[in-house]
């Protein structure tokens, strides 16, 4: 599709309008007088020194056209633009262009003047529109006083990846993109914030030479957005989901928050694209994008079961069981992407109360290790919940374990072995413990890292 960006020109000029009558109208209303409006100052730049070689060619009254060594700019010259064969070069040089991408290129002979205008066509390639958008580029020139001017009447042919100007002389020239979203392009980690900011190379009043229009330009600054110009979106979710995490625009601001999900495992795509949608009114917009990779780098926790097996049936000739038997056992997790890696599963030593009833001590540890074996313990994770399972079984029949006043205390004999399923919710954000019902007993979670 091929159309002219001048028309997006008119439209920002026409919604920076809005903006100025809007400002003025609420402080009518207010008795308030107008603010000053914003100085425009134009960005005076070093010109650029050659980058690598240039490519030359002779071009007469026939006409004929010239590429750039590197593909980017080719310069077409219609028949009788000049009037003698002469030598054209492109030399690419360092850009200073406010916005600018790639490199410029000073058109040699510099100041050479055409009878016809000729076309300089740059060749755009995806690196260039990163966090910008095929109609946000623009093309520029350096005159006399260091200044960059941006040409009002521009040709996008998107089909083709090309932006095309036509001029009547030969100076520095340049791409540069009048829109572009910061950053374009991040890593971050599951539930961090990621400011962004959408600029615009700002344009000062307008100025013709042999029917062109040229625009000073300034430095990139912050987007001024009347309203709701800019509307954000997640993956295609206006605003964000739960899923693939939220933005949150500044009030009056091009700015906006990105916060990232808790877990990456039911996101809708990742790299996320963040899109700013900017309506400029009159049917002209720009959409521009960032790409932000969200990770989870594996958050790391301990796990504690204990449960209360005082339903088993304990028998002590001396002394009577009181408090129960408590035992379980203790897991490391790393929790990253959805998977589940598990380490560090330990048995720890159960704990048996009972009365003093003709017994010296008033509590026994069993110093032997579980009766209940606790193993195969797996995991995985869902997104919102840790879903587990495990083995428990009996270690053996008629064990008997020594109080430490000598008392003695033997178990029934019987043996068994079961599965245990359950879930339970993992904390997030910072090192947190909490402590969850869990049968007749608990597990305590707590967050590593």
């Amino acid at each position: 599709m091929k159309f002219r960006i001048s028309n997006l020109l008119l439209a920002l000029f026409l919604f920076t309008l809005v903006l100025s009558c809007n400002k003025e109208n609420n402080d009518d209303e207010t008795n308030n007088p107008a603010p000053a409006p914003a100085v425009f100052t134009p960005l005076v730049t070093a010109e650029g020194t050659p980058v690598g070689g240039s490519n030359a060619a002779t071009i007469g009254m026939g006409g004929g056209s010239i590429t750039s060594d590197d593909g980017r700019l080719q310069i077409i010259f219609p028949a009788n633009a000049l009037s003698v064969d002469t030598e054209i070069s492109i030399q690419p040089i360092t850009n200073f262009c406010p916005g600018g991408v790639g490199l410029a290129y000073e058109l040699l002979p510099e100041g050479l003047q055409f009878s016809q205008p000729v076309a300089l066509t740059f060749h755009y390639t995806a690196d260039d529109i990163l966090g910008s958008a095929p109609n946000a580029l623009a093309i520029a020139t350096q005159h006399a006083d260091d200044i960059w001017y941006s040409l009002s009447d521009i040709t996008l042919d998107e089909p083709t990846s090309t932006v095309s100007i036509s001029t009547t002389h030969f100076s520095d020239w340049a791409l540069l993109e009048g829109y572009s979203i910061s950053p374009w392009e991040a890593t971050i980690e599951v539930n961090e914030a990621l400011p962004l900011v959408v600029y615009n190379t700002p344009t000062g009043p307008e100025s013709s030479d042999e029917g062109i229009t040229f625009e000073p330009l300034g430095a990139p600054v912050p987007m001024s957005i009347f309203l709701d110009a800019i509307s954000w979106s997640v993956n295609s979710f206006p605003g964000g989901t739960f899923n693939d995490g939220y933005v949150n625009p500044e009030s009056g601001s091009s700015s906006a928050t990105y916060q990232a999900p808790a877990h990456i495992v039911n996101m809708t795509g990742n790299p996320a694209a963040i899109r700013a949608f900017i309506d400029f009114g009159g049917g002209a917009s720009i959409s521009l994008m960032s790409i932000v990779t969200v990770e989870e780098l594996g958050a790391q926790y301990s796990l504690h079961f204990q449960q209360d097996y005082s339903t088993l049936n304990y028998t002590s000739p001396f002394c009577l069981l009181n408090s129960g038997y408590m035992d379980g056992f203790d897991v490391d997790i790393t929790v990253t992407a959805g998977e589940v890696l598990v380490s560090n599963v330990s048995n720890f030593t159960p704990f048996i109360g009972y009365s003093s009833w003709g017994c010296d001590c008033q509590s026994m540890t069993f110093g032997q290790g579980s009766l209940i074996e606790f193993s195969n313990f797996t995991a995985w994770f869902d997104g919102e919940l840790l879903h587990y399972d495990y083995n428990f079984s009996w270690t053996g029949s008629d064990d008997t374990y020594q109080c430490p006043d000598s008392d003695m205390i033997t178990t029934n004999g019987t043996d068994f072995s079961d599965v245990d399923l359950g879930s339970l919710e993992l904390p997030v954000g910072e090192v947190v413990t909490i402590e969850q019902p869990w049968g007749i007993g608990t597990v305590t979670v707590t967050r590593v890292l």
